[in-house]
C-alpha cells in the first residue's frame, strides 16, 4: 500500500516489534538459547530460499534488519531491501555491513546469493555469544578476525581475487619464517557493552583470561600466501593500526560455542547432555554457513536440512545433498529445454 503526500511517495508497512540486536541488548547481551536460535534460523533460511529462487541478494542482512513480528511471538521478518540487487546484475562492490561482510566481497570478487548465507552464519554466532562474532574495527581487522576463526582461503581464491594482493603477500624463502603477532587485549567498549553491564563484566573476565592465554603465534598463511602485517597494509593503503581487542578467550567456532556459558544453567545431567548435543550441531551448522569460498558454502536448502534445524539427532556428520539450483532458474531452464525440443521436433 502507498499514498502520495505533498509530492512524496509514502509506503505503508505493518508495525513490527524489536529487532534482534535490541533483543540481545534487552537480555544484557549474554546470548540466546540454542532452541530460540534454531527457531530464528529456520525462518531466515526459508526467506533466503525464496530470495535465491528469485535471484535476489539482500546485501545487508544483520540483526538490526531482522525484526520480531511482535513481543509475544518469536516469528521474525527480514526488512530493509534498500541495498538489494539481482544476483546477475550486481552493481556495487562496497556492500554489506562490515561485521557481516563476506570474504568474496572483502576481496573484490564477483558475488551472489551466498553472501547472504555468510551474513547469516555471522548472525548465528552473535545470537549465541551475545556479541558480534567478527567485530572488525577496520577493513584489515575484519578480515584478520575472519581468518583466525575460519582459516585461510585457498591459494586459488587468493590468486583469482582482484584484491588478493591487497591483503596477502607471496611466501618466499625470506618471508616463509613465522611472523610474530602482537594482540593487545581489552574489555569491550562497544555499544553492546554500554547497553549490557553483565556482558561487559563477563567479557572483561574473558579478556583477563585471554591475556594469560597465548596469542596466535603467526599471521595466517597458506602454502603460497601469507596475510600482510597490519602495519604494512596501513602503510600501503592508509589508515591506522587498530588494537585487536579480544572479546572472547577463544577463536575457533568449536571452542567459542563449547565454552560459552548458557543463559540458563541446565537443571540436570540430561539437560546438560541435550545442550551439548545442540551446541555440537550448531557449531557444525554455523561452520557450513561460514565457508570462505562461496561455492563450498551451503545453500539455504542444504542448511535447512541440517540436524540443528530439523531437530534430528546429530551424529557429528552431515553431508548435504548436491547443490540445488534455484527453483525459478531450474524451471526456466526446463522450459527452455522443452522449447528447444519442440522446435527440433517441428523442424
Amino acid at each position: 500500500e502507498h499514498f502520495v503526500y505533498k509530492g512524496h511517495l509514502c509506503l505503508i508497512f505493518e508495525p513490527l516489534g524489536v529487532n534482534l540486536l535490541q533483543l540481545l541488548q534487552q537480555g544484557q547481551c549474554v546470548g540466546l538459547s540454542t532452541s530460540l536460535i534454531r527457531y530464528f534460523c529456520k525462518q531466515l533460511l526459508q526467506v533466503l530460499i525464496l530470495l535465491r529462487d528469485l535471484g535476489i541478494c539482500h546485501c545487508d542482512i544483520k540483526p538490526e534488519n531482522i525484526l520480531l513480528q511482535n513481543l509475544h511471538s518469536p516469528a521474525i521478518k527480514l526488512i530493509d531491501f534498500g541495498s538489494a540487487c539481482y544476483a546477475n546484475r550486481t552493481i556495487h562492490s562496497y556492500i554489506q555491513s562490515r561485521f557481516y561482510r563476506s570474504p568474496e566481497v572483502i576481496m573484490g570478487m564477483p558475488y551472489g546469493t551466498p553472501i547472504d548465507v555468510w551474513s547469516m552464519g555471522a548472525i548465528v554466532g552473535e545470537l549465541f555469544l551475545g556479541l558480534p562474532l567478527f567485530p572488525g574495527e577496520s577493513e584489515y581487522n575484519q578480515f584478520y578476525r575472519i581468518l583466525t576463526t575460519c582459516g585461510m582461503p585457498s591459494d586459488a581464491m587468493i590468486s583469482e581475487a582482484p584484491l588478493g594482493k591487497r591483503f596477502f603477500t607471496p611466501l618466499t624463502e625470506e618471508s616463509s619464517s613465522p611472523l610474530t603477532l602482537s594482540s593487545p587485549t581489552a574489555a569491550p567498549d562497544s555499544a553492546y557493552a554500554a547497553a549490557a553491564p553483565a556482558a561487559a563484566a563477563s567479557d572483561a573476565a574473558a579478556a583477563s583470561d585471554a591475556a594469560a592465554a597465548p596469542a596466535p603465534a603467526t599471521l595466517p598463511c597458506s602454502s603460497r600466501w601469507r596475510l600482510k602485517a597490519e602495519a604494512d597494509f596501513c602503510q600501503e593503503y592508509g589508515g591506522k593500526v587498530v588494537r585487536n581487542k579480544q572479546y572472547f578467550k577463544f577463536t575457533t567456532l568449536k571452542d567459542l560455542f563449547t565454552h560459552h556459558p548458557p543463559p540458563k544453567p541446565p537443571a540436570n545431567e540430561a539437560e546438560a547432555s541435550a545442550e551439548r548435543e545442540r551446541r555440537d550441531a550448531m557449531t557444525h551448522f554455523c561452520d557450513g554457513l561460514l565457508k570462505l569460498e562461496p561455492h563450498k558454502r551451503w545453500t539455504p536448502r542444504q542448511a535447512l536440512r541440517h540436524p540443528f534445524i530439523s531437530g534430528e539427532p546429530f551424529t557429528g556428520v552431515y553431508v548435504p545433498a548436491a547443490r540445488d539450483e534455484p527453483a525459478i532458474a531450474a524451471a526456466a531452464a526446463t522450459a527452455a529445454t522443452a522449447a528447444t525440443a519442440a522446435t527440433a521436433a517441428t523442424a
